[in-house]
């Protein structure tokens, strides 16, 4: 290395020779060995202000360029195979400067038109074929416009907004990293199909990395179904007030998946905001960061304790998503004779500015991949200024075999698009995971890095465990949003209390008035009504007054229990209707025919048989109704989104129903056979509204099948209108069921009930009236024939003696 800056500095020495239109300058030792001699200008940042050094992303990248030059010059092949072969026939030498852009595109900008493009071209001050950086695509922009105009390469390892393949606006731009299209990619892919993310938050400096990165970001987010939804929030990387606005709009967001796109010289600055405002470093929240806050991975690399204590918990546990460049041995080899090799750490500080300071400066135990793409950026400059024929060849000459170059080098295949960028589908991507670890004795908090995740193809490849900031591998539950409260609309405790009370009601209710028309069967008023009919629609009431018991049912209950009572309830319903209401219909047909047969003076006997007739025809015309809807679509328990939504357009109302697609029809047919029931019911209770009498039951029946009639009419509409709101809901059918087992049972059997007692208190005067006259015991009994009619007979039977 030092010769060749020997021979640039002793003109006198040798013989050189160049033109105008070329940089580079063919010289003549004095052993009489010609060179071609070739300059390279570094645009890195070697401090960060100037005084500072800055070893990531600057003086590390400027060494592993410096050890790229000393392989080609001497031709060796341990890294990049064949070197030396490839190279037999080419005179080429490469020498470097570095000069210090401070992260800053104004200072880069100020370096190359005041110090390098105003330079004389000579051996001893020469210009350079080819730029090497910038690091930031917010620096290599303005560097590759004014290297556009002059014809001057600028060839970056780090730069990778897709802007830069603009070739009308950067013609002679090229990297041997790929554009961030490929980071945001990954970036993406990882957050929806591992972490399954569907929102994200975006921090991102506002200048063309940022700019280009999050629109690729954006584009492959949009790729996705469904898309990912992105809350973006810019920074202006000269402004403190600019981070403190980004990180506002990020916790207003309330995404708990945060995606930082920020520039190295501002990390600290972001992160020590989002840990005031509390997004980052808690548990909860997880961040990812681009290969940009790769410094986090770099060994040795650390915050202080006291000072910097926020910007390490921060760090903790965030993951950077990056290429995944195999480790190399030869290069890590190499690495480190900069620090064993005293001489070559010597002559690579003499390249600085003397009044900087590098007493204490070390380097990285081992590179990081940035250095092997460094290290390749330079070994394809070289070769493709061997490959170029001319000998005198200027930018344009180099950069169109740049792009034509091949090789296998430190960070793997080089190879170029038309572009002059790296194509990223050839390389993977990986996700390291940042841990912090405790204060070391010199009081600073170092970080340890491991590798979690790999993207090969479309697939990510499990590694290692992630671990997040709340010290575990449990990844956060959910999409990246706000845990997500639902209001489910269960029936409330109150509303299943009183439905149930209803259900006990009508259930005792119809057992009790069983029980006692069991115990008064012989009784007249009984006898007259018929047990048989009496028992069926007791039983019938019992059955529709057990079915609230079904609709009371919700979650937490099993779904398999839900959607079998769902079924159950339409059972429950129509055949305890129909057994109930087939008494009633038989009676009213039953006092229809008497009335037609007494106008004829012809005796009939309603016998058991009459009464089935009705029960089965409705039975077996509602079973095969029920039936039906079982087997073609039987009713599941299903629960619906309201149309009520967050601010992130999450449903946060739900309701659980019984539902099947055919549903409507289903309940259409038993409904039609309800009212058409009802009707007939109500048609024939007409034609014997004339009948009169204490004991008749036409009108009771009458006023129950009426009474039916109107609950269906006005609460089948009822019911739709709240059909949505399951309390509500739940006590409207519970209030109905029970009214129609009231309507059924009250008119029946209370009358009876009344009689019953006055009969019993008339039978107890009149016993007790015959003890005391001592007169003949007699009975009165009204005739069943006169009850039959509706009226009370006024005849007297005597028993024999």
């Amino acid at each position: 290395l030092k010769y060749y800056d020997e021979l640039r500095s002793s003109p006198e020495n040798v013989l050189a020779q160049t033109t105008s239109s070329s940089h580079v300058v063919r010289v003549t030792d004095a052993d009489n060995t010609t060179f071609r001699l070739c300059h390279l200008t570094s645009m890195l940042p070697s401090t960060n202000d100037g005084k500072n050094l800055q070893p990531d992303f600057g003086l590390y990248t400027e060494a592993a360029g410096l050890l790229a030059i000393l392989d080609f010059n001497n031709r060796n092949g341990s890294i990049v195979p064949n070197l030396k072969t490839r190279l037999k026939d080419c005179n080429v030498r490469l020498t470097m400067e570095f000069q210090d852009t401070q992260f800053s595109p104004i200072e880069a900008s100020r370096v190359l038109t005041q110090e390098i493009l105003l330079r004389e071209h000579s051996l001893t001050n020469p210009q350079p074929i080819s730029m090497i950086g910038a690091t930031r695509s917010a620096v290599s922009a303005p560097l590759a416009v004014l290297g556009g105009i002059h014809k001057l390469p600028l060839i970056s390892y780090g730069s990778t907004s897709s802007q830069l393949d603009d070739k009308d606006s950067y013609p002679y731009f090229g990297r041997t990293v790929p554009t961030n299209e490929g980071d945001a990619v990954a970036a993406v892919s990882y957050l929806r199909h591992v972490l399954g993310a569907t929102h994200c938050g975006v921090i991102y400096v506002k200048d063309g990395f940022g700019l280009a990165f999050l629109e690729e970001f954006l584009r492959a987010g949009r790729l996705l179904d469904p898309p990912m939804n992105v809350i973006s929030a810019p920074y202006d990387p000269e402004a403190e007030a600019s981070i403190e606005s980004a990180i506002g709009i990020l916790r207003h967001s309330r995404f708990k998946y945060i995606f930082g796109i920020i520039s190295t010289p501002t990390y600290g600055a972001v992160m020590r905001q989002a840990y005031n405002a509390g997004i980052a470093g808690v548990p909860g929240m997880v961040w990812f960061l681009s290969s940009a806050s790769g410094q986090l991975t770099t060994e040795g690399f650390g915050y202080d304790a006291t000072t910097q204590a926020d910007i390490a918990a921060a760090s903790n546990s965030v993951g950077i998503i990056s290429l995944d460049i195999d480790d190399n041995d030869a290069f890590s080899s190499l690495w480190g004779t900069l620090e064993s090799n005293a001489a070559l750490k010597e002559y690579f500080v003499s390249k600085h500015d003397s009044e900087l300071d590098f007493s204490s400066f070390k380097f990285a135990a081992l590179p990081s991949y940035w250095e092997y793409l460094q290290y390749d950026a330079i070994m394809a400059v070289g070769l493709a200024a061997c490959d170029v024929k001319e000998e005198f060849f200027n930018g344009r000459d180099l950069f169109e075999k740049f792009i034509q170059t091949s090789f296998e080098g430190a960070s793997g295949l080089v190879e170029f698009k038309s572009s002059g960028t790296r194509d990223y589908t050839s390389l993977s991507y990986k996700v390291e995971n940042i841990v912090a670890r405790s204060p070391n004795g010199q009081g600073r908090i170092l970080f340890d890095a491991k590798k979690t995740s790999i993207l090969e193809g479309s697939q990510w490849i499990h590694v290692d465990s992630f671990i997040y900031s709340d010290g575990t591998a449990t990844k956060p539950a959910g999409s990246g949003l706000p845990i997500l409260t639902v209001d489910l609309n269960l029936i409330g405790d109150g509303a299943r209390i009183v439905g149930l009370l209803f259900a006990a009601l009508a259930m005792a209710s119809s057992l009790g008035l069983a029980i006692w028309t069991i115990v008064h069967r012989k009784s007249v008023v009984v006898r007259v009504s018929q047990p048989f009919f009496l028992g069926m629609i007791c039983i019938g009431t019992f059955m529709m007054g057990s079915s609230i018991i079904f609709m009371s049912l919700q979650e937490p209950v099993s779904q398999t229990v839900l959607d079998g009572a769902c079924m159950l309830v339409p059972y429950l319903l129509s055949v305890g209707f129909v057994t109930a209401f087939s008494a009633l219909l038989s009676k009213t047909l039953r006092i229809n025919k008497l009335m037609s047969h007494s106008q004829a003076c012809r005796r009939v006997v309603v016998r058991r048989q009459d009464v089935l007739i009705p029960f089965m025809t409705l039975f077996a015309i509602n079973l095969i109704i029920l039936v039906s809807w079982t087997a073609i679509d039987p009713l599941e328990w299903v629960r619906t989104e309201k149309r009520s939504f967050d601010e992130f357009g999450r449903s946060v109302e739900s309701y659980g129903a019984c539902e099947s697609e055919w549903q409507l029809v289903f309940n259409i047919l038993i409904g039609m056979v309800v009212v058409c029931s009802l009707l007939v019911a109500n048609a024939a209770n007409y034609r014997a509204r004339h009948i009169s009498g204490e004991l008749h039951e036409g009108k009771w029946i009458s006023l129950s099948t009426l009474i039916l009639l109107e609950a269906t009419i006005i609460g089948i509409p009822a019911l739709l209108t709240v059909s949505d709101r399951p309390t509500e809901f739940f006590l409207m059918r519970s209030a109905l069921v029970v009214i129609i087992c009231a309507a059924i049972l009250a008119p029946l059997f209370v009358p009876k009930i009344i009689q019953a007692r006055k009969d019993d208190y008339s039978t107890r005067r009149r016993r007790g009236g015959q003890r005391s006259s001592g007169s003949e015991r007699s009975r009165m009994l009204p005739s069943r024939s006169s009850y039959l009619a509706g009226e009370r007979s006024s005849s007297f039977h005597k028993e024999r003696p």
